[in-house]
């Protein structure tokens, strides 16, 4: 039933072009041509994926986990158990209707997930798992959490909640979301369909001459462009609300021993894992809408296997400053209280004058176009959304401050909400320090912190300032003894 599911999946998705053309119009030859292709090419991925199914099995010889899979090309997998990070868990809305689990099976070194295991039963799930991490011998192990990161299992049966999302602050986090990105989500879908119309022999360009006229008319109308900004604005606003729902309904944060488990999810349920070893950097931010709804977004950064593009990071939102508090106690236990008595520094004004001229080079080729060609009603919302960037950059230079302690180093920043980032000291991996040639006139240069999961940068340093600041971290990280993970 499984293989049904992603089988049908799979043809709606690639006959959805054809759809469309056949709702915007196209010569019934041309529809009966892609008709006939769309069911052969179904009839061919239904054998395929039945063959691949039944040539896909595992199984466990001495402490290997054995995988066969392949159609015409065959693979044999042994993974020592040994080599096993993590074993995550993915469990959809057809998966829980079925009792069934995906395993993804996480190695050091890889840049993904090696193994995947479709359709696990979830009594079979779980004693694969519980064998597999019961014969490592560098692990500990837990029955209660499925991780999202390596090596993450945490020891401990006792399963404390310290936050949980309620259906309140869920609608904050979705009123509060990221709504440009859905909007460029809309924008994506357009341009995807576009580019899919062309490869099957359909004319847009052609069709949408038809339609210029009308369209310009519309848009010389103020009226309209408001209307049609307002009617994206909704849009993009439904579509957060979804996706937030989505991704957080239950968000619910437990705390096992010495680490947090993070679950959430409507239709497809995940769990997250992150042990405080391997945190690396914890960051909170509010934007401007958070911070009107009283709610914080926060991540741990933790460490990778490989490289940093590859980090595991435990996401969670709508929480309240005093749960960040508490999960930044039990990160940093006593070391957190450094925040109260830290000297905050800030950076040099060129920062700002950097940001400016980027977005005065962005801006003034329109605005002097719009200018010559009398087009006003265009003019006034573009040099109002000037002013309004211009001013994000002053904010962003006034927030962006750095302060470092004995045991924590602390960034600051954000424009029209606020953003802190705080790492342990003995956790820098290495320090760089860069200088382009505007900033050498000006004896200028910015700091690069990196850790084994991500980057802290601090810019527009003097320089003696930034050589100080290196030799303090590297000093700190050569005379500590506490591991980096």
């Amino acid at each position: 039933l499984i293989i049904v599911y992603k089988l049908i999946q799979a043809t709606i998705r690639q006959s959805l072009p054809a759809i469309i053309v056949i709702l915007v119009g196209g010569s019934m030859k041309k529809m009966g041509v892609i008709a006939i292709f769309i069911v052969v090419l179904g009839v061919v991925l239904s054998i395929y994926s039945i063959i691949s199914f039944y040539n896909y099995f595992f199984y466990i010889k001495e402490d290997k986990l054995i995988v066969h899979k392949g159609v015409i090309k065959k693979t044999l997998l042994e993974i020592p158990f040994d080599r096993i990070q993590s074993i995550n868990n993915e469990q959809n809305l057809i998966h829980r209707i079925f009792s069934v689990i995906k395993l993804n099976v996480d190695t050091a070194g890889s840049a993904k997930e090696e193994v995947q295991l479709y359709a696990i039963k979830e009594d079979v799930a779980q004693h694969l798992r519980e064998y597999i991490l019961d014969h490592r011998t560098d692990v500990v192990i837990t029955s209660q959490a499925i991780t999202e990161g390596e090596g993450t299992q945490i020891k401990s049966n006792n399963k404390e909640e310290i936050f949980k999302l309620s259906l309140l602050q869920l609608f904050k986090v979705g009123i509060s979301a990221n709504h440009l990105k859905s909007f460029g989500l809309i924008l994506f879908f357009f341009f995807s369909v576009y580019d899919d119309l062309e490869e099957i022999g359909l004319d847009i360009l052609t069709k949408a001459e038809e339609y210029l006229p009308i369209a310009q008319v519309i848009m010389q109308s103020i009226f309209m462009i408001i209307f049609l900004s307002i009617l994206f604005m909704v849009v993009s606003f439904l579509i957060s609300i979804v996706t937030t729902v989505l991704r957080y309904f239950g968000l619910t944060m437990y705390r096992i021993g010495d680490g947090f488990i993070i679950e959430s999810g409507l239709l497809n349920r995940k769990q997250y894992a992150a042990k405080d070893s391997k945190i690396q950097i914890l960051s909170w931010s509010q934007n401007l809408l958070q911070r009107m709804a009283g709610i914080y977004t926060t991540i741990m950064q933790q460490a990778s296997t490989i490289s940093a593009g590859n980090t595991k990071n435990a996401t969670a939102s709508g929480l309240t400053k005093e749960d960040v508090t508490n999960v930044s106690k039990y990160i940093f236990e006593e070391k957190y209280d450094d925040l109260e008595t830290i000297t905050w520094n800030s950076i040099n004004k060129y920062y700002a004058y950097k940001l400016v001229l980027r977005w005065t080079w962005v801006f003034i080729a329109p605005i002097i176009l719009l200018s010559f060609s009398q087009k006003y009603n265009l003019l006034l919302p573009g040099i109002i959304l000037y002013g309004i960037i211009i001013w994000g950059c002053y904010l962003r230079y006034k927030k962006k401050q750095y302060g470092i302690s004995e045991n924590l180093i602390a960034i600051r920043g954000g424009a029209f909400g606020h953003q802190l980032s705080l790492m342990e000291l003995h956790k820098v991996q290495n320090i760089k320090i860069t200088q382009t040639p505007f900033q050498r006139r000006r004896k200028l240069s910015s700091l690069s912190i990196h850790t084994a999961s991500a980057t802290m940068q601090i810019p527009e340093l003097y320089t003696d300032e930034a050589m100080g600041i290196k030799d303090y971290l590297l000093y700190k990280v050569e005379s500590s003894y506490k591991p980096w993970m």
